[in-house]
């Protein structure tokens, strides 16, 4: 992948972003498209000798389209100024926890992982999990440091409900979202050490996709004690599971 000529063509979509100098740039833009899309498919090779499923997706089921919804937006710019991929064994059609990388100029290229703005129902079995026992999940973000050294980034609730600030496992129960992230200047995307950091970075997400995988699905969850969720919700949960 020629991540500079990748960068320099969104660089120029920023400053360009109409309809007209896009259809000027076709080949541009296919070039730069399908070098992307070869390298979502070595990331996805790479994962795969630990995840056998990611072996067998298809990289252009995992990269976003270049073209904006601005259908309710105010930003009437038709084009996204990245290349973005979910990286999961189902692609970006993916509700689970999963990877997600961009190339983007100007040092807004970054990878992330986790369980993004899960359905309340699921949130609150993840929080069921983390209140029963944090340690694991502490455990994998010590692991995972090297590669996320902010640890999680998502967002975090205004109020929390069903626990007070005192709880010993509060600064992880806050989140709304589980998602670890860093960035990558421009300088790195661009340099030969670029993709071994992006497929270390995604190989040490595993350890927490699979958590949070058994978290939000733990079929016990919803029937606890002093559960957190409302009729409704256990009832969508019994409904989800077939059960």
């Amino acid at each position: 992948m020629d991540a500079a000529f990748i960068l320099q063509f969104l660089s120029d979509l920023g400053r360009n972003n109409d309809r007209e100098w896009f259809a000027t740039q076709t080949e541009r833009y296919q070039e730069a498209r399908a070098q992307f899309q070869d390298f979502v498919g070595e990331v996805l090779l790479n994962l795969a000798d630990v995840r056998p499923a990611f072996g067998a997706v298809d990289p252009a089921k995992c990269i976003f389209r270049i073209h904006r919804d601005v259908r309710f937006s105010k930003n009437k710019t038709p084009y996204k100024t990245n290349f973005g991929a979910l990286i999961g064994p189902e692609g970006k059609s993916a509700e689970a926890p999963c990877g997600y990388f961009q190339l983007e100029p100007d040092g807004r290229s970054f990878v992330a992982c986790g369980l993004y703005q899960p359905a309340t129902a699921e949130l609150h079995q993840v929080r069921q999990r983390i209140s029963a026992d944090p340690a694991p999940l502490r455990a994998i973000l010590r692991g995972m440091k090297k590669h996320y050294p902010e640890g999680l980034t998502g967002e975090k609730s205004a109020r929390l409900r069903g626990f007070t600030p005192d709880h010993p496992a509060y600064d992880l129960l806050i989140y709304k979202s589980f998602v670890a992230s860093r960035p990558f200047p421009d300088e790195t995307v661009k340099s030969k050490v670029f993709p071994a950091q992006l497929k270390g970075a995604l190989r040490a997400m595993l350890p927490l996709v699979d958590w949070l995988n058994e978290a939000r699905l733990d079929p016990d969850a919803a029937v606890r004690p002093k559960s957190l969720f409302t009729g409704d919700e256990q009832r969508q949960l019994r409904k989800k599971r077939g059960g």
